[in-house]
């Protein structure tokens, strides 16, 4: 989202984030936020029990701010944010506000990802049905939608039918200059120099694909003795007990949560980085 709002900005447009309780406030950026709700207290991707609430709210501040700043586009992030932005654009109808959404993949297929649908036994398929309904209906809200991905364009076209001309790609890019070692200072490597540094960045989550790079990690770790890994990322709670557990504490650094501005000076200290994440 920071790279999409400082996007805007060098083309010359000017941002105000409605958004949930969660996160870091950051300066030059017009963040505006609902208040703390019950069981919304996780910023990883998935289900929560104060997710509806949350999402009330998230319309209110929304509503109150378009009436009062009068926006010339409303844009939305994921699924919800097009349902909260259609909301916004159909109660202030007579302002003719552009909507455009932002999606990163498919609603059905994430949740089946979490194992959402599985977990409901008979109800699975029914809800699933009803999902994929409610998805095809948000789809048509936005005069435009925005996909990272190739995957997720194949998705949106071949699975809803969205037209080409509805639909713009537009590929994850990475900011060269935050990267560049002129300007950015690596991070110390918990390893000697002659180790190999292979690093993961996101979330320590299943869905993840965390059993994938554990699995990688042991099988490595045992044929070869100048490789070691760099975790950044959260929860660590369950890959602390599994580095603990197998007795290679010194081959895998744990460095938790860290800034998203701080991310290069990690990556940059690092050989190669790798994506564990399996999914339909």
């Amino acid at each position: 989202m920071l790279s999409i709002l400082k996007a805007i900005e060098t083309c010359g447009g000017s941002n105000i984030l409605c958004t949930y309780p969660l996160g870091r406030d950051l300066p030059d950026l017009d963040i505006r936020r609902i208040t703390a709700v019950g069981g919304y207290e996780r910023t990883e991707a998935g289900p929560q029990k104060g997710k509806i609430l949350a999402d009330i709210k998230l319309i209110m501040l929304a509503l109150g701010t378009a009436f009062r700043e009068r926006p010339d586009v409303i844009h939305a992030h994921l699924h919800e944010g097009a349902l909260i932005g259609w909301l916004v654009r159909w109660a202030l109808i007579w302002r003719r506000i552009p909507l455009v959404a932002d999606l990163q993949g498919g609603l059905v297929g994430e949740l089946a990802d979490h194992g959402f649908f599985s977990r409901l036994g008979a109800l699975g398929n029914p809800l699933r049905w009803a999902f994929r309904l409610v998805e095809s209906f948000t789809l048509a809200l936005p005069a435009h939608l925005f996909c990272s991905s190739g995957n997720s364009e194949k998705i949106f076209r071949n699975d809803y039918r969205i037209r080409a001309n509805k639909l713009t790609r537009l590929d994850d890019r990475v900011d060269l200059a935050a990267y560049d070692p002129a300007h950015v200072t690596a991070a110390t490597s918990p390893f000697s120099e002659d180790v190999f540094v292979v690093t993961y960045s996101g979330s320590l989550l299943p869905i993840k694909g965390l059993d994938v790079l554990q699995e990688v990690i042991l099988s490595l770790t045992q044929k070869r003795r100048d490789i070691g890994f760099l975790l950044v990322g959260y929860p660590t709670d369950a890959m602390a007990q599994f580095v603990e557990a197998h007795g290679i504490t010194d081959r895998v650094t744990l460095v938790g949560r860290v800034a998203f501005e701080s991310l290069p000076d990690y990556l940059l200290s690092a050989h190669v980085g790798i994506e564990p994440k399996q999914s339909a």
